[in-house]
């Protein structure tokens, strides 16, 4: 997921494979992003004068331009560096540092393989994050969502890059599946419409910066009808042998749904199907116990369908994790079609025993397929 994040930034922003440090001991503490002070406080130079430790500020987004523009009027790689050399000198100083000496040529070789619908100039950019960007830019602007980079090559089954999907597809609700600091940019990208860059002041310049360069490009056109039944997840928790209903209730769990669900191919034959991952489990991020927390996936082979992970997280609740010998849940999924789009409902439903209760529950899924991974994308053609 972590490389959505390259996707919508600009090249300042992305880190380069061959830096100089590499074998440094520890890495450089990024510095505290804060918005700069109205000029009345007097800190426009960005420089603490009252003896407080100098804090750094984000950069202001930069020009727009048109992507569109660009990309017509692109000749040859060597053309595109030579127009676009003239780097200001502070900026070259700081290219040099990080020992990205090709930081233009690839910067070009985006625009060369949006000109030739060509995905072999991207696969040729040294930084990664450059080069899913490239290659997320390529497909956005061929409407072509099998094309989009992968959000995690390590780990294909979760699909691919949300915000990419989402503009190819032209389907605004797989946006609810990316990191929550980019949902924004990719509503806007995939809408066209800039009033939903409601981010942070700071991200919100930088989304309406981005949307105003590519929209020409992605955005401009003829838009395609796609489902807008909103996806939905209710879990429902009852006690089965005990005087009392603690660690039991109701919970509303559609938000964490409301991305969609990825299939895959299974070694078997059968179909994957991750209904919803526990993004912040995935990312290691720090567990937040005020909120739900939902990991629902389920195999599908020879038309027998299985639970192969539930897990249910919830304020107030006990806690449900699924599969194990102190559970006996039943998955029934209705008739689904493996294309992009369309919908898909499941129905969780048993008991789960705990050292406390037993308890009986009941979990309805109704969302949508955001991705498809074929058996080539997983395992090769043979």
């Amino acid at each position: 997921m972590a490389l959505g994040v390259a996707m919508m930034t600009g090249a300042a922003g992305m880190g380069c494979d061959r830096s100089p440090f590499a074998d440094e001991p520890h890495e450089p503490t990024p510095p505290e992003r804060t918005q700069t002070p109205p000029a009345s406080q007097g800190a426009s130079s960005g420089i603490e004068t009252d003896g407080a430790p100098m804090v750094e500020r984000a950069d202001p987004p930069a020009l727009a331009g048109d992507l569109r523009s660009d990309v017509e009027t692109f000749g040859s790689l060597d053309t595109c560096v030579a127009a676009h050399a003239s780097v200001d000198p502070v900026v070259g100083d700081a290219v040099r540092a990080i020992g990205y000496d090709t930081l233009l040529r690839d910067a070009c070789r985006m625009l060369q393989a949006i000109k030739l619908k060509d995905r072999a100039p991207c696969e040729a950019i040294a930084a990664s994050g450059l080069q899913h960007r490239c290659e997320a830019m390529l497909a956005m602007s061929m409407q072509d969502a099998d094309k989009c980079p992968w959000a995690a090559a390590a780990d294909k089954r979760m699909g691919r890059d949300v915000t990419c999907l989402a503009v190819a597809a032209h389907d605004p609700r797989m946006c609810a599946a990316e990191l929550s600091a980019l949902q924004p940019t990719c509503e806007a990208f995939t809408t066209g419409d800039p009033t939903r860059c409601t981010a942070g002041d700071g991200d919100r310049r930088t989304c309406e910066r981005d949307l105003e360069r590519a929209k020409s490009l992605l955005v401009d056109r003829e838009r395609q009808a796609h489902d807008t039944t909103q996806p939905r997840a209710h879990f429902e928790m009852r006690v089965a042998n005990a005087a009392n209903d603690a660690g039991a209730g109701d919970v509303d769990l559609s938000s964490l749904v409301a991305g969609g669900a990825v299939l895959s191919s299974l070694p078997t034959g059968g179909v994957g199907i991750d209904l919803s991952r526990d993004t912040e489990t995935v990312l290691r991020l720090p567990s937040r116990t005020e909120k739900a927390h939902l990991s629902a996936s389920i195999a599908i082979d020879g038309g027998n369908a299985k639970v192969t992970k539930l897990e249910v997280i919830a304020p107030k609740m006990a806690p449900i994790s699924c599969p194990g010998v102190h559970c006996d849940i039943k998955v029934t999924v209705a008739t689904i079609e493996p294309t992009r789009g369309s919908p898909i409902t499941a129905s969780f439903e048993g008991t789960v025993e705990t050292p406390g209760a037993t308890y009986g529950i009941h979990l309805v899924i109704s969302t949508f397929v955001r991705d498809v991974v074929g058996r080539a994308a997983l395992y090769g053609t043979r």
